[in-house]
Parts: C-alpha cells; structure tokens; sequence
C-alpha cells in the first residue's frame, strides 16, 4: 500500500506531499492543473523511463520518493534476496533525474538498478490507463487470473500438476542424459575402464603425496640432521675439551644452591626449579641421541621416493588435477559412471516406465484443468460482459481464447498430437475484446480508448477483486465519455474495489467523487513568471464546495451546495452498506 508520494521539480512541481490511506483516493481538479503529473511520477517511481525534459525548468535534478506498506511475501522475498533491510514491513522506493541525465534509484537509501525498481513495482502498484503498469493487459497473466477465480478446487489441480510436471521434466532430462550416454557407451565405457584400471594400479592412497615429500625432504637433508642432533646432544650432555656440558653445569649449579639452601632455607623454590630443569635436560638428552642414532642416509629409499613422486606427478598431469585427491574423486565418480553405463540399458527400460506412468498423470491432469479452465472461462465472460453492460458498454463482446501449441520434440502426446506443456498445462489462454458491433474480437492490449481500457480493468478489478494481489490500484481517465446513471455505477464499483485495494482515482465526475475516502484538490498557480502545482487534502466543507464545483463549475448556488452535501451523505451510507455486507 502506498502511505506517502513526495515529489520535488517535477514538471510543474515544486514539492507536494501526498498521505494516502487506505480505501478509495480521490483526486480532482480543474482541467490541465496537474492531475496527470501525479501518475507519471508514481510510474516513474515504479521504473517508468525517465528523461530530462522531467525536471521543473531552472533546476538541476528532479526527486520523488514513495513510502509504501509491504504485506506481499514475494516482495519480501526479492528484498531479502538483495540483502535490503526493513523494519516494520515498510520500505521507501526513490528515484533521482539529474539534468546530466544520470539516474539514481534507491529502496531504504540502497542503490539498485532500475530493473529492480520495476520487478518490486510491479508487485506494488497496478496503474489502469494510458501508463505501463497494466498487468491485467499481459496476456501470461490471464491464465493465473482465470485459475484464481476459478477457486480452490481449479487451484488444488493446479498445484498437483505443477508438482508432476516438476517430475515429468527431471525424468525427460534423465532420459535425455541416458540416451545421449548410451549413443557413446562403447567408447566410453572402454576409455573409463583404462582410466579405472590404471588409477587402481597406482593404488594412490589420501595424504600419501604430503607424506612422501616430508619423507623425501628428511632424508635429503640426513648429514644436516645428524650434525646438528649430534651438536645439540654433545652441548647439552657431553661437553668437549672448551666447553662443559649444560647438565655438567647445571649439576655444579645445584651443588651450589644447595649448600646456600643448608643455611637459609627460603631458597628451596629455586632449588626445585633447578631440579626440574636438570632431570628435564637429562631427558631431552636421551630423546636428542636416540633420535640421531636413528638417522640414516638411505641414497635406495630417495630414489624410490623421487621415482613414486615423478609418477603421481605424471598422473596430475595427464588427468588434470592439483592433487592426488582430486585424482581419487574422479576415480570413485568413473568408477560410478561404469555402473551406470554398464547397467544403461536396463536404467532406461526403467526411466522410460516411471517417465510414461507420469506422462499419463500429466495428460490426465492437464485435459482435467483445461476442461475446468473452460468451464470457469464461460462464467466469467457472462460476468464481465454483465459488468461492462453496467459501465455503459453495453454493445462490447468478452471472450477468453483458448489455445495450445504443437511440440513435437518434447510435447506431451494427447489424441494424435504432440502438444507443449508448462506447469500451468497445456492450455494458452488470452482475454479478447470487441467493443463495437461488427467488429472482430481483439486481445485486450490492443483497445486504443484509454476511458475504455479503464472501464474494462474496472469490470475485471470488480470481479477479480477478491483474488488479485497486487494491493494499490490506479484508475486514470476511468470516467471519459460516461455520465448520468454509468458514472454512479462506476463509481460504487470504485468504492466496492476499495474495500479489498487500497485505490486511488484520478477524476472529474462528482459521482466517483463523493465517495472519497480521502480527497486531494489539485490547482495550477500561474503568474508571468511561473507556473507551480499545489494540492491540499480537503476537509470535509471543503469536498462540499469541490463537488459543487464539479457539478456546476464556478457557479455555485446554495442548491447545489446542498446537491454536493447530500451526494456526501448517501456515499456515507452506501460505504456502510458495503461494509456490512463484507463482514
């Protein structure tokens, strides 16, 4: 839901704050004061393309930031995806036209790209009129539209087919994967089998390569070890003709402590340290000449070590890898691959029973769905039709198309056809139009009347009211060419819209008028050296005197204050009946 548009020179503009509200927004005013600006910056907030020829004359960059109220998951979703916070399931979307022509948009003060502002947008706002954002006129949705209003039961099949085409694919894909594998079994089948075989008479082992270096890296350095085991043995333990060993030393250390120790006590904690230190070093002395006793120069063990290095190195090479361990994976994956190459014949025999078994639940599932579409699609055309009929489209013809298209490399066989499948079915469905006598039924994107096109969204919006998710509806040129008894059914269709949408309506019909929720007065301030847009959210006296402008213009009389008053009042309570009605 939209709470709050701020825009800054824009166009005519030069700040406007609008706080919408839930329930049906009205804006109004005279002819030319601005009333389309409105729109154009809420597309452009919803990733409309901009241009420069936006920004109000005389300035550098032109801005517009809406707060909106998220409820939708799969707009949660998409932020959550982009790692874009929120609190409170509110977020604002803006947007920045520079005169250098560079564009700047945000979601919550984060940059992101305009194909984002218009994935989220999408989800947010639905604009009916001569703008982009008209979902209801992209054919792909038709197909979702018919299945919501064809209820749970539709809707239950639906997702049971979605499921079994899910599985259908993944064992079409096997079945491929297989087919392609067995096209080359022979060849690769014998490669992998040369490959296995020499792997297995290497007989790698995890771990042995860093083993065999540490291994190869002592005994190359042998006579160094030896020297300098030997050196730190002879410092520590046997001394030489210069210099007397450190346990000697310590020894005569000790002798010495404990002789100051017989006369003043306080030193035992040195003389116990130095103890510790003595059996210590006569420990480390014993493990010093065991070890260098231990060392060997064995020039046949080098040279084997070099020899099994040399190959391990061979085979990193010729299989690709860094590793002896990678080396390893792959073998246990060829090894793998045998079996199943091996076995191919009869895992296709099986693939190709589970692969038809879900064929069949798919045909029978898609011809169910289809029949269900058909049977739905026949009630809402009369149910549009009769709404249009009340919207002074009397004469206008609605149909739903129903299409499927030939597949021959991966359809799904129904009768003698190969037809294409999705996990929507098999059905392609589009929304058709005639709006004169005599003339042929055309898709909905090609009605060229933008008061037409509105009226139509507006017969499907009432129907579909109550399973279209997209929370605000705009509703702009809704009441061109109608008048009299059709504006006050469109205008409770409005009002009825407003209670499931949070709805904004751009008009100049005080029948749509008075049943305002919240209504925005719009003027245009002209003098010889600008021309600025104001708006202002009239309080109810105020809407009082609008509709009387709107009934009468600039002549208002007492009678038609009263006219305006009671218009207001009989709003009131048919909002009440509504109400009453939807609990």
């Amino acid at each position: 839901m939209l709470l709050e548009l701020y825009v800054k020179d824009f166009t005519i503009i030069d700040n406007i704050k609008m706080e919408f509200t839930e329930g049906l927004n009205i804006i109004t005013g005279e002819t030319g004061a601005g009333k389309s600006i409105i729109i154009d910056a809420i597309s452009l907030l919803l990733g409309a393309r901009a241009s420069v020829e936006y920004i109000k004359t005389g300035r550098e960059k032109a801005e517009i930031y809406g707060i909106f109220y998220i409820n939708d998951t799969n707009v949660k979703k998409i932020l959550n995806d982009y790692d874009i916070e929120y609190e409170d399931d509110v977020i604002i979307i803006s947007r920045e036209i520079s005169d250098t022509g560079k564009n700047i948009c945000r979601i919550n003060s984060k940059p992101v790209n305009l194909g984002l502002i218009r994935q989220i947008g999408q989800l947010l706002i639905d604009i009916h009129g001569q703008h982009e954002h008209q979902s209801l006129l992209n054919p792909d949705k038709h197909i979702d539209l018919l299945d919501m209003f064809g209820g749970n039961e539709l809707l239950a099949i639906r997702q049971k087919l979605s499921y079994t085409y899910r599985q259908y694919k993944d064992l079409h894909n096997k079945f491929i994967e297989l087919k392609e594998k067995e096209q080359e079994r022979e060849q690769k089948l014998e490669f992998l089998k040369f490959q296995t075989a020499e792997l297995e008479r290497a007989n790698l082992k995890p771990g042995e390569e860093e083993e065999l270096n540490q291994e190869k890296k002592i005994l190359s350095n042998s006579e160094r070890l030896f020297l300098s085991a030997s050196t730190a043995y002879q410092l520590l333990y046997q001394g030489d003709d210069d210099r007397q060993a450190v346990y000697d030393t310590l020894s005569e250390t000790i002798e010495q402590i404990e002789n100051i120790n017989s006369i003043d006590q306080k030193q035992d904690k040195i003389l116990n340290t130095l103890k510790d230190i003595f059996f210590k070093i006569e420990d480390i002395s014993a493990d010093l000449r065991t070890y260098r006793d231990t060392i060997v120069f064995n020039q046949d063990r080098l040279n084997e070590i070099e020899t099994r290095l040399n190959y391990l190195n061979q085979l990193k090479r010729k299989y690709g890898y860094s590793s002896t361990e990678e080396i390893l994976d792959y073998y246990k994956k060829a090894k793998k691959e045998i079996d199943e190459l091996v076995n191919i014949k009869e895992n296709i025999d099986k693939l190709i029973n589970q692969k038809n078994k879900t064929e069949k639940e798919l045909v029978d599932l898609s011809l169910s769905l289809s029949e269900k579409r058909k049977t739905n699609a026949k009630i809402l055309e009369r149910e549009i039709t009769k709404e249009l009929y009340e919207l002074g489209m009397g004469k206008t013809r609605f149909s739903i198309a129903f299409e499927h298209q030939e597949d021959n490399k991966a359809g799904i066989k129904i009768g003698e056809q190969y037809i294409s499948v999705t996990n929507k079915g098999i059905d392609i469905v589009e929304f058709l139009i005639s709006t004169n006598p005599g003339e042929p039924l055309k898709p909905l994107s090609k009605i060229i009347s933008g008061g037409e096109m509105s009226r139509i969204m507006l017969a499907l919006k009432s129907i579909l009211a109550r399973v279209d998710s997209i929370p605000t509806l705009i509703f702009d040129e809704i009441d061109s060419g109608i008048s009299g008894a059709t504006a006050q059914i469109v205008a409770e269709k409005l009002l009825y819209i407003s209670k499931s949408h949070q709805t904004i309506c751009i008009t100049h019909l005080p029948q749509i008028a008075c049943m305002a929720d919240n209504h925005f007065y719009i003027e245009k301030i002209t003098t010889d050296k600008f021309t600025n847009t104001k708006i202002k959210r009239l309080e109810e006296s105020q809407r009082i005197t609008e509709l009387a402008r709107m009934l009468e213009g600039s002549n208002i009389t007492d009678i038609t204050l009263d006219h305006a008053k009671q218009m207001i009042e009989n709003a009131k309570t048919l909002n009440k009946k509504i109400k009453n009605r939807n609990k």
